[in-house]
């Protein structure tokens, strides 16, 4: 009698975890259906601004990754749901599990598609020249940057979410995760810990580009129109520091929580291996520091403009001070950007490293 009671909630458990499981797989589903949809203009958008570049044209129509979120002609989410409906033996939970860990594999090689498609548009979008053109390419460029920014927000943070959920099934169908042995526990605190300090410097860098200056907050600098000419030519590098620096903060979030459910025997050992190997983090950041180091540039150029009112106003040729003010507190604020970008995270690749390092020595240890 106790055992039949014990097998009667068993099945009430994994009636109440499949219900669950179907209901946030299908959240999901909608959402990568409306992220494909707005995908799926792109990037034929940008190649009708090019009709005079025919050349860039066909480089982009080339280069342009398609997304990575199909398997044949199915959505890999919908696979995903479809096999939680199959879930009646450990057998097939171990296929689900699989699969799992290969949907994960797949939304992390969106996320990487998507920001090298960003990174060589942004790279082929110097050679344009034509003023309309090249504002017609960088408001579908803005286009592109902001439905990645919801495929992060709308499916890979929410996908990621799910590993309670799939927490509960391993323990309803008795699936073993892989666990840290002993003796790793320091070296994977410390690095939660680092990766928590480089988290906060990547937010501060995303923070610091909303508030940089654009070329309409230099045009009442008197003679002045190199700088607002800069800022304009350079308002996509901009950008796009700005989303990359959002980007790494999201995912060094996402990296040091999964540290820490590790540690707490709250996550499988080879899906964070999966995470960390899939996510190419390393790269990311050194598409970071590249497109930072075309701003570099900037403060000297604030600091001539400067210079010269500076002396302007020495000789008497007029009252500078309000523009110097303004002057030295842009230059100011880049030389933090650049500073931030090039210093202060410099170590990030270091800990992807010993995290990964620390990973499959457990992984070796594991068998």
């Amino acid at each position: 009698m106790i055992l039949d009671r014990r097998n009667l909630m068993n099945l009430l458990e994994k009636d109440d975890f499949l219900s669950d499981l179907s209901a946030e797989l299908s959240k999901l589903m909608e959402k990568a259906e409306e992220y494909l949809i707005a995908l799926s203009t792109f990037p034929d958008q940008i190649l009708w601004t090019l009709e005079d570049y025919p050349e860039l044209h066909s480089q982009i129509e080339e280069a342009f990754h398609h997304s990575k979120l199909y398997s044949g002609e199915d959505v890999v989410i919908d696979q995903l749901y479809t096999a939680s409906y199959r879930l009646n033996s450990k057998v097939d939970y171990v296929i689900f599990r699989n699969l799992y860990q290969d949907t994960l594999g797949s939304l992390l090689s969106e996320k990487v598609a998507s920001e090298e498609n960003l990174a060589m548009l942004l790279e082929k979008g110097q050679k344009i020249f034509t003023p309309t053109t090249m504002q017609e390419y960088q408001h579908h460029l803005n286009e592109l940057r902001g439905i990645y920014e919801t495929f992060q927000q709308n499916i890979l943070a929410p996908f990621f979410q799910l590993n309670d959920l799939i927490l509960q099934g391993d323990k309803l169908f008795e699936f073993k995760r892989a666990t840290i042995p002993s003796g790793f526990e320091v070296a994977f605190q410390t690095i939660s810990n680092d990766l928590g300090k480089q988290k906060a410097i990547f937010e501060e860098i995303s923070s610091l580009v909303k508030s940089l200056p654009t070329e309409s907050d230099v045009q009442g600098i008197k003679n002045d129109t190199n700088i607002a000419v800069w800022l304009i030519n350079n308002q996509q590098h901009i950008s796009q520091v700005g989303y990359v620096a959002h980007s790494l903060a999201f995912n060094t979030n996402q990296l040091q929580v999964q540290v820490g459910k590790l540690l707490e025997d709250q996550i499988d050992l080879y899906d964070l291996i999966t995470i960390v190997q899939s996510g190419e983090y390393e790269d990311e950041y050194t598409s970071l520091k590249s497109i930072s180091s075309e701003l570099e540039p900037l403060p000297s150029v604030f600091s001539e403009k400067i210079t010269e009112l500076e002396a302007k106003q020495e000789e008497g040729a007029g009252n500078y001070s309000k523009e110097i003010e303004q002057l030295t507190t842009y230059k100011s604020m880049f030389d933090k950007l650049i500073h931030l970008v090039q210093n202060e995270t410099s170590q990030f690749q270091s800990y992807i490293y010993l995290l990964l390092q620390n990973l499959v020595a457990c992984a070796k240890r594991e068998h």
